[in-house]
């Protein structure tokens, strides 16, 4: 390892040496220092946002620059690639901290080699705080590449309730949009398919991670831990293929909205047309009775008023009837009897 030096607790959110029975044993920057492979594999856990944490990372001389300068980059994305002897590993996994969107993924980021594990974070992983429970009570990790299937495993476990939710607000809105005629909340919806997108973003290129995971030319991950990995990736797939249902389901509820207001535009609009209809030549008559002319018949008479009100009572019958004769009503009797 490298000779820097750095004050207690400066950027070292944990550390560990495993004794590759599933325990280990919790250490700090001191025995960082002076830590032998023979000792057992050391795991160091930085906060990368700490500039101590970054310099320390970057005094390390037995590490390759490339993977120095991947671990502290900005911006990531899911990803295995080899490096010397060593596993350049990128995961992402759901956001589960306090007030944050769980759809705006965290990164974990981990270079493992045979005996050594140095991972990075900007926020806080659950998944990191599973891994310490499990090797407080002697079921957690043994070796480099027990470590990076945990992970990867414990990073997928924690999407499964996050997708669930996803799947029955999307469920709800369906079964609203069926019972209430299609009043939902189109933003929620549109928000809907947003977090799928999002997350989908990220879990397409983990699963092509964790397959070169799986198939990574390194001697010190074994069979069984290939096995596991496969199986993560699985989960990974089968999450990508509900969330591409899912973005699929929101399109069809969004399509089914559409196309209810437009129906309802529709039979408005055809509303207004009939009563038109109805009222035109009513309309016509009252315009030619209501002219300022002499001649017109019963204007001196006292009754003329109530005998042009029937005859006009009577035509807007005739014009229903009629209506209803020629079928052009019968769209709007077949909308109201739903």
């Amino acid at each position: 390892m490298g000779t820097g030096t750095m004050s207690n607790d400066n950027g070292l959110v944990c550390a560990y040496v495993f004794d590759g029975e599933g325990g280990g044993r919790d250490v700090g920057w001191d025995q960082i220092m002076a830590w032998q492979p023979s000792q057992g594999v050391l795991w160091v856990h930085l906060d990368r946002t700490d500039f101590a944490a970054r310099k320390w990372l970057r005094d390390q001389d037995d590490l390759d620059p490339n993977v120095i300068e991947a671990l502290l980059a900005k911006g990531s994305r899911p990803r295995t690639m080899t490096s010397d002897d060593g596993l350049l590993v990128f995961l992402r996994g759901v956001n589960l901290n306090p007030g944050e969107d769980p759809f705006d993924t965290v990164s974990a980021r981990i270079f493992a080699s045979a005996r050594r594990i140095i991972s990075v974070r900007r926020q806080h992983l659950s998944a990191i705080e599973d891994i310490r429970a499990q090797l407080a009570d002697g079921n957690g990790p043994r070796d480099a590449g027990d470590f990076l299937v945990t992970i990867a495993d414990r990073l997928t476990r924690r999407m499964a309730p996050v997708l669930g939710e996803l799947a029955d607000e999307l469920d709800r809105l369906e079964d609203q949009m069926l019972a209430a005629d299609g009043s939902i909340s189109k933003i929620r919806l549109a928000d809907l398919r947003r977090d799928a997108i999002t997350l989908r973003r990220f879990l397409a290129p983990q699963r092509e991670a964790l397959a070169n995971l799986q198939v990574a030319q390194v001697d010190w991950v074994t069979s069984a831990q290939r096995r596991r990995t496969r199986e993560v990736n699985e989960n990974v797939t089968r999450y990508v293929e509900n969330l591409d249902a899912a973005g699929q389901r929101a399109a069809v509820v969004h399509d089914q909205i559409a196309d209810l207001l437009a129906e309802q535009m529709n039979r408005a609009m055809y509303m207004l047309s009939m009563v038109a209809a109805i009222f035109l030549p009513l309309d016509f008559l009252t315009g030619l009775l209501g002219v300022n002319l002499r001649g017109i018949p019963g204007a001196d008479s006292p009754w003329s008023f109530v005998v042009v009100a029937a005859g006009l009572f009577g035509l807007a019958v005739l014009m229903v009837v009629v209506l209803r004769r020629l079928k052009w009503l019968r769209p709007l009797q077949r909308s109201n009897g739903r």
